[in-house]
Order: C-alpha cells, then structure tokens, then sequence
C-alpha cells in the first residue's frame, strides 16, 4: 500500500528483475504477469455486472475463485481491451476452482516455473458498495486467494490501502508479507529538471561541489525534497515535465 504516483506499478517489474540478481536459476522467477483493475489504459479487467454478487459470503468467496480463473485465463489469451467478466451465479465449489486453477498453470507453463502475477488496484476488481462490505470482501479473498494457491505462484498485489481481505491472524494459509515501494532517486530526479538544478549545474561535468555550510545545505535540501515527493508522488512532477 503505498500513495498514487509513488511507484508501485513499477515496482512490480522491479522485484521480478531484481530476483534473477538476488537469487539462483533454481528461485528465481521466471515469468511475470500484470494483472491491472486500473490505469492501464483499455487494458483493465473488471466485473461486468455488480448486482450478481452473491448475497452470501460464502457463495461470494467461491465467485471471486471463479473470477480469479477467468481473469488468469484471459490474460494468458492475450485478449486486447477492456476485459469484463460476468459473475457465476452458481459457482463451483472451491475445490473444483482450484483444480482449474492448476490445470490452467500447468497447460500455460513448462515444469518448474515460478510465477510472478502483479494484481494492480487490486480492491478496484469489484467497487465496494454499502451493505456490501462483506460479501465483498469475501469475493476480493477468494479471488486473492486461488490465484496464490499454488507453489509455483507468488502474488504481489497493490494498492492505496493495505488488503483488509485477508486478515493477518487467519489468512486461510495465504501469506501477507509487506514489500517496502523502492526508494527514491532524488539525484536522478534533480538531473530529468533543470528547476531543481543550481545555477552552476548545467551538467554533469561542469557540476560544483558546494563544501562546508552549503553541502549540508545541500543535503537538507535533497533530503526534504526526496520526503516531500515519495509523499505527494512524483505522477504531478511526470505530468509537467511532459507538457514541457
């Protein structure tokens, strides 16, 4: 969870590339899939008719399994656009859903893949409605979860907020671990913005060095710039730069 423009869908891509430096050819991952509810242009996925959420929890939980291998099925598919997805009034049983689940992995993967699937925005998949809360959230944990049930999968969902779905003391063996948003690079946004340059700093080679009191300065200055952006986001700083 972290704020808007702060770097998480980025982020995603980052810690797939990252596991290959980090690990071995044995654990690190070899596939990485982006699953987006918004901002991804006409590629979104969603739900095509809210009012089928089941009235029951349980039976919602077992739609949102149902939903989870439809969405995966598609995204396999390479299918282009706005991809909706109508709810299964009468879904399969859990067990059955995750069987799917594997057979869909297993026709899509060679034998000793390790799967990273990016969900973005993942509380947009199904807008939360009032008097809805929990069979709601019940549709978001059964989705969450048949996408994470299997050892060759790891999901990395993201977020404003933190997913209140899967509560971290019963989390039906799906495990929460918080990845920290990549830090940062102040330097490298100072260099994209001659505003944020000095007046000495034209480039890199002809770059002065301030000393004593004005390298402190300096700092303090990158320093309350860097906290300032990973609050507001840097999407604003995008934006102007690129109406420039």
């Amino acid at each position: 969870a972290a704020p808007p423009g702060s770097g998480k869908t980025a982020s995603g891509l980052v810690a797939f590339l990252a596991s290959a430096e980090k690990y071995d050819e044995t654990t690190s991952f070899t596939h990485y899939l982006y699953l987006a509810f918004q901002n991804n242009e006409d590629e979104n996925f969603g739900v095509k008719d809210e009012t089928k959420l089941s009235w029951s929890v349980a039976s919602a939980e077992k739609q949102g399994a149902a939903f989870a291998v439809e969405c995966l099925k598609r995204l396999l598919a390479a299918e282009r656009g706005e991809k909706e997805i109508d709810l299964n009034e009468k879904p399969a049983p859990r067990s059955e859903t995750g069987e799917a689940m594997k057979r869909l992995l297993d026709e899509n993967f060679p034998e000793g893949a390790r799967i990273l699937i990016h969900v973005d925005e993942h509380r947009k998949m199904l807008p939360l409605r009032a008097g809805r809360e929990e069979e709601t959230a019940a549709f978001r944990r059964g989705f969450l979860e048949t996408l994470s049930n299997s050892e060759r999968v790891k999901v990395f969902a993201t977020y404003t907020e933190l997913p209140g779905e899967i509560p971290s003391a019963a989390s039906s063996a799906t495990c929460r671990i918080p990845a920290p948003v990549p830090p940062l690079d102040v330097d490298q946004v100072i260099a994209e913005f001659d505003e944020l340059q000095y007046p000495t700093a034209k480039t890199a080679a002809t770059r002065c060095r301030p000393a004593g009191e004005q390298e402190r300065l300096q700092a303090t200055l990158k320093f309350r710039l860097a906290a300032r952006l990973t609050k507001v986001g840097l999407l604003g700083v995008h934006l102007d730069k690129a109406g420039k």
